[in-house]
Order: C-alpha cells, then sequence, then structure tokens
C-alpha cells in the first residue's frame, strides 16, 4: 500500500522519563500499518538524532 504524501500514520520522538534526566524513544503507528519495519525505521533515526545533532550520551 502506497501512501500519500502527508498521510499521518503515526508519530516518533524523543522524551524525558518523569521529567527527568533518562531519554527515550517513543513511538506510535496505527495497527494497519505494523509489520513493515517502520517502528525500527523510526527508532534508528531517533537515535541517531539524538545522538548525532542532540549530542545525548545516552537513550
Amino acid at each position: 500500500m502506497k501512501e500519500e504524501p502527508g498521510t499521518f500514520i503515526g508519530f516518533t520522538g524523543l522524551g524525558r522519563i518523569d521529567e527527568g534526566e533518562e531519554v527515550e524513544v517513543l513511538y506510535g503507528l496505527f495497527p494497519d500499518y505494523w509489520g513493515r519495519g517502520l517502528a525500527t525505521e523510526a527508532t534508528e533515526a531517533m537515535l541517531r538524532f539524538g545522538f548525532e545533532q542532540q549530542g545525548l550520551k545516552e537513550i
């Protein structure tokens, strides 16, 4: 299934745990998009972003 550009299928990001120093990867996908490797792809992108662009030492 090919989606139109701009189709909302979920989200990803980085978030602090309990407003502390620890950072975790967050993501959510609509069930129709499960099983396609999208969560893995999103997680890899967030890890690169966190380490390379945000300078985080640990995620």
